[in-house]
């Protein structure tokens, strides 16, 4: 029984999983919700993990992502193994039985497909050799692309798989990559549609914490609503949600000055909204607030947190000035976000404000001034992880720089190819070319 509205999303969940996992020759499910519940189903498969829910069948979450057929299904099979490995070794504790695993993975297959399916039939076999439990394998983040999809479930579907393996998928509203498959395979692929509020689920859990002598939790109640009426669009509901929240807010930070932390982010809520109803001059007046409490906290909280705030406010009001064209001004925040973001070590975040920063500079036709901002954001590419580098915006001031005449004196063509190509390759001014144009194949 559910002792709380989150743990009651998770249940009745499991109950729609448990009539789909039952209907006969289904051997996909579907779960199809918006993305800004992805928490929650991620939540939910893990939450199938555990050992005391009504779910009898074995689960496992595979993290493997798909790049190619022979790596995927080579990449679900080492996961299974590792695993079975690590249970061999543990040491588990005595209230839970145990049995040591003997289960082998064959390799005497050159087919990808057929490689999978003969393991994973013969794992099913092994954990349930009565045929009484089903093996779901959840993909958890298996990263297809559309044509991928069709090509790997037609070639799962017209194998032999063991009709007691259940494989789980999530799909989100705003992204559908499923539907094609359903249609194609309507008896095969069963989709779960599941109401999911969460927001609502957050605001009750809220409200059943609250008592008069925990503010904090009054607190939570009233963010929880205001967020809720963000979501919906309720502009008049933000401004009275956030008047309840800061009128908490602003009397315990006298006590506690991590309070801050906390009228940052209710401002920041608050100008957004403004941000959605194209009110820029409210939107404005809301993050100069938000920049204020955020300055206010230096000094008064833990240096990492209040850089971070000050960062994030100074990024946030550079982003308005820019959408109002008040491109000085846009550039100040960006270059305050930057200082404050290199000050709390956050390459990413620095480099990023450093390249509006030149962004808002060259915007005011000074293109000389604003590349040596472009410039020191190329020279974080020393703090940046590989694939932090190749997969965040980095390769925007790449752009910026590659035929900017400017930088000649300062960065050479030499210099950029022995920081960049350990990176991305001798065919790096290729691939920052064609960046923002990757991955969008359907």
């Amino acid at each position: 029984m559910a002792t709380n509205p989150i743990q009651a999303i998770a249940e009745n969940l499991l109950n729609d999983w448990i009539i789909a996992s039952d209907k006969k020759g289904v051997r996909v499910i579907r779960i199809l919700t918006e993305g800004e519940n992805s928490g929650m189903v991620d939540a939910f498969f893990d939450y199938m993990l555990a050992l005391d829910i009504e779910l009898e069948d074995f689960v496992f979450c595979s993290e493997s992502q798909y790049s190619d057929l022979k790596g995927f299904c080579e990449s679900i099979i080492d996961e299974i193994k590792q695993e079975v490995e690590i249970w061999n070794t543990v040491d588990v504790p005595e209230e839970i039985p145990y049995t040591e695993i003997k289960w082998e993975v064959q390799n005497n297959f050159s087919n990808p497909i057929d490689f999978l399916v003969a393991n994973l039939n013969s794992f099913t076999n092994y954990i349930a050799p009565n045929g009484d439990k089903k093996l779901c394998l959840i993909f958890k983040y298996p990263n297809f692309k559309k044509k991928d999809i069709k090509t790997f479930f037609s070639l799962l579907f017209n194998s032999n798989l063991s009709e007691n393996i259940i494989i789980g998928l999530a799909d989100y509203k705003e992204h559908i990559l499923y539907d094609e498959l359903m249609t194609f395979y309507p008896n095969e692929v069963c989709t779960i549609a599941p109401p999911i509020d969460l927001g609502k689920a957050m605001e009750q859990l809220a409200a059943q914490e609250a008592t008069e002598e925990k503010k904090d939790s009054i607190y939570r109640v009233c963010l929880m609503r205001l967020m809720n009426k963000a979501r919906n669009k309720d502009s008049k509901g933000v401004i009275n949600e956030s008047k309840s929240c800061l009128d908490i807010a602003v009397k315990e930070v006298e006590k506690d000055p991590n309070w801050l932390a906390q009228i940052v982010a209710v401002y920041t809520i608050v100008y957004n909204d403004k941000i959605r109803t194209k009110d820029y001059k409210d939107a404005l007046y809301f993050s100069n607030k938000a920049v204020e409490a955020a300055k206010y906290s230096e000094k008064l909280i833990d240096p990492t947190m209040s850089y971070r705030l000050i960062g994030q406010t100074n990024s946030g009001k550079g982003s308005i000035l820019s959408v109002m064209k008040k491109w000085e001004d846009a550039f100040i925040a960006f270059e305050e976000a930057s200082k404050a973001y290199a000050s709390c070590h956050d390459y990413l975040m620095e480099c990023e404000n450093l390249r509006l920063a030149g962004w808002a500079k060259e915007k005011t036709g000074r293109e000389e001034e604003a590349t040596e901002f472009y410039i020191k954001a190329f020279y974080l590419i020393d703090n940046l992880s590989p694939d932090l580098a190749r997969n965040s915006t980095y390769p925007l001031v790449l752009k910026k720089l590659i035929n900017n005449q400017y930088r000649i004196k300062t960065l050479s063509d030499k210099e950029m190819d022995d920081k960049l190509i350990p990176v991305f390759g001798k065919g790096w001014r290729a691939y920052v070319k064609s960046f923002g144009k990757l991955n969008q194949e359907k």
